[in-house]
């Protein structure tokens, strides 16, 4: 059996490195992992004890796992009532990370590039077409549509991970802090969908660890059917064990924190669409936050509808002062002075209630092809940035510290931030797609990704409150 003085020896080598998981290590329970939580620590040392404080991964072996966490959070405060961390003055972004191609395997048709399975410009599911010219040509798929110059438009595959690799690359290169993976109904529902899921995850988190970019898990409940709804609360808390126990997501030094616990976005909340009862939130809700094991206890930030505070769902008001933080969906998408009043007022009820407030913002919209509708071809221009900058200034101005950004890469709603096809030379011919010129402004394919950067900026004050665009569209 090791001996102590191996075990603390053997400290100053781990607590060199990060390896972190759960915020813990704190064996005294004083707020602080030190000398004395070290020295408590072996005293346990390879003893099975699941009861011991120092059976911080719950494995119940006093271990090197264990060491590793709380060697990773040395002097560090572990107060779970801590009061900060990752999401503070940063703009996070939404990250679906489903169009993927048949790829073999879980991978074995083609997911939200087309319907129907079939690649071609009349069944494309999208409005907005990414500028392909940096992925890997390997990772790249042939579909039966072809730009104005003869090339085939071929598409990336998230099935790859040098696709989510590049993403995550574009996030560090352009300064945001990170992402939240949304892990759709759909996943959570179907063990087959699942497997993809978990593949992307995988990939998501090698990518994050690789450029030091945070990321965090949100499950969706998109249930609109009481036979969707079935068993919803199995299957949420079900999904949150597979994230920690066989995923391991957790561990991730790069897996977000705030007020001294993992962070899970949960989207879906108190919507007039979802059957999900208040009773069954509440059972969620109370093993996200209150799990018997600790290694399962989170900070939960809502996805709710905007009228959440103003005229919530019946009894659903109980729910949303249950969490810790609130994101309502597209909270000033209409950028009327009553939406962004009701922003006001949403801050301000939050700050006396004691919870995190977290308003959207989005660069604009487009949904012909998902609505099969011509009317909603481009239906909320982006005017450049514009519409982009004046959300994120009015959340600036009101003094908010956090900021989601819908989506990075949805091109279904045409929402995405990511690299964009600049004009339709660019774009697969009679695809009915909305490139980044479409409103009268000649813009590269970063220029949304180059407004992120600013956007963040601003949020954490690098960079003086303005309304007026720090970069130029008239001359990008």
């Amino acid at each position: 059996m090791m001996g102590k003085i191996t075990a603390i020896s053997l400290f100053l080598l781990f607590a060199s490195f990060s390896f972190a998981g759960t915020y813990s290590g704190d064996v005294d329970e004083d707020g602080d992992v030190d000398m004395n939580d070290l020295a408590l620590f072996t005293n346990d040392w390879l003893i099975s004890n699941c009861d011991s404080k120092a059976n911080f991964d719950q494995w119940c072996i006093i271990d090197l796992r264990d060491f590793a966490i709380l060697s990773s959070n040395w002097m560090m405060n572990t107060d779970v009532n801590a009061i900060g961390g990752d999401l503070d003055y940063g703009a996070y972004y939404g990250y679906q990370a489903w169009h993927s191609a048949p790829d073999g395997g879980v991978f074995n048709q083609w997911i939200h590039w087309f319907d129907n399975n079939i690649p071609d410009a009349a069944h494309i599911h999208g409005d907005m077409w990414p500028d392909m010219s940096e992925y890997p040509a390997e990772d790249l798929f042939n579909t039966q549509m072809y730009y104005q110059n003869g090339q085939n438009a071929k598409v990336y595959s998230c099935s790859r991970y040098s696709t989510i690799d590049l993403h995550i690359k574009w996030m560090k290169e352009y300064g945001l802090k990170g992402q939240f993976f949304q892990a759709q109904q759909a996943a959570i529902d179907n063990p087959y969908i699942l497997g993809r899921t978990d593949v992307i995850t995988e990939y998501i988190r090698t990518a994050c660890e690789k450029y030091k970019v945070k990321f965090c898990m949100m499950p969706c409940n998109n249930a609109k059917t009481a036979e969707q709804n079935q068993n919803i609360v199995s299957k949420f808390i079900n999904y949150w064990k597979h994230c920690v126990d066989d995923l391991r997501i957790t561990e991730s030094p790069q897996y977000m924190h705030q007020n001294g616990r993992p962070v899970i976005g949960f989207w879906g909340l108190g919507f007039d669409n979802r059957p999900m009862t208040v009773a069954e939130a509440n059972e969620i809700l109370d093993f996200f936050q209150n799990a018997p094991e600790q290694k399962y206890r989170v900070y939960v930030m809502g996805g709710v509808p905007v009228s959440w505070r103003s005229s919530p769902k019946a009894g659903w008001d109980s729910v949303f002062l249950r969490l810790d933080m609130i994101s309502p969906w597209r909270t000033i998408f209409n950028l009327t002075p009553t939406a962004v009043q009701n922003m006001v007022n949403d801050l301000a009820y939050c700050n006396q209630h004691g919870l995190d407030y977290n308003p959207v913002v989005s660069p604009g919209a487009s949904t012909m092809h998902l609505n099969d509708d011509e009317a909603m071809r481009n239906w909320k221009p982006r005017n450049g940035g514009h519409f982009f900058w004046d959300q994120v200034y009015e959340v600036c101005k009101m003094g908010s510290k956090f900021m989601y950004v819908a989506m990075f890469d949805e091109v279904d709603e045409g929402t995405a931030m990511y690299k964009l096809a600049a004009s339709q030379e660019q774009c697969p011919a009679g695809a009915g797609q909305v490139p980044l010129n479409e409103d009268g402004y000649n813009l590269p394919s970063d220029w949304y990704l180059r407004l992120g950067t600013e956007a963040q900026k601003m949020l954490d004050g690098t960079i003086p409150l303005t309304s007026v665009m720090p970069i130029d569209p008239e001359n990008p």
